[in-house]
């Protein structure tokens, strides 16, 4: 239903502006071929999303490491199919459903394998719901797993506490406190790509918000 709804507002939302491009038109006498033109020159959304998306500059800058390394595994629990349903991708995506408290033991044991596993969920599911898995299995034995937490996007509001953070770096006052941990907060396509790869380069566990 949801997609439903996203679906018909942008149909309304591009209804209106061919109404309004029309009543230009006809209206003030504005030749056509300006008015093509004009749309021509307009950035495709798609470009402005993958502009302002740090999901998106997490999955390209993981990629270009992934073309030497080919140890980064990324684990999703039937969550990110947008960024991550991808076959040209250079590294492994390891989707084990609704499982989020297995899926990070099994990054640990990744992690403690030689692997350098990525889990990436909405940062209820991946810090809270988990948390003791992360201090068990990720922190205490040191594993190099990268933990990344996607804050929720306007329509998520709806779905209340349980997709929702309560208070800004709520999730960060706890999993700070846990050994070895690092927190990074990048909040530019820019600082994700830096954070990316400093991270890469560190052993041990690391939280980045998304």
């Amino acid at each position: 239903m949801n997609c439903w709804v996203c679906k018909k507002k942008k149909l309304d939302n591009y209804q209106k502006i061919i109404q309004h491009l029309v009543h230009l038109v006809e209206t003030h006498g504005i030749p056509r071929e300006l008015i093509y033109e004009w749309i021509d020159n307009q950035p495709k959304m798609s470009e402005i999303i993958q502009q302002q998306d740090t999901r998106r500059e997490f999955v390209n800058t993981l990629n270009e490491l992934a073309e030497k390394d080919k140890g980064i595994i990324v684990i999703i629990p039937d969550v990110g199919f947008n960024y991550l349903n991808d076959p040209n991708l250079n590294f492994k995506v390891l989707n084990l459903g609704v499982t989020e408290q297995s899926s990070m033991i099994i990054a640990a044991a990744l992690a403690l394998s030689g692997f350098k596993p990525y889990i990436y969920s909405m940062i209820p599911f991946i810090t809270f719901r988990v948390h003791e898995m992360i201090r068990n299995a990720v922190c205490m034995h040191k594993a190099n797993v990268k933990i990344l937490g996607v804050k929720g996007s306007e329509k998520y509001k709806m779905l209340g506490f349980s997709h929702n953070l309560l208070r800004e770096n709520e999730e960060v006052d706890f999993l700070s406190k846990l050994p070895g941990m690092k927190c990074y907060l990048p909040k530019t396509n820019e600082e994700v790509k830096k954070v990316i790869l400093k991270s890469y380069q560190e052993l041990g566990p690391a939280y980045l918000r998304l």
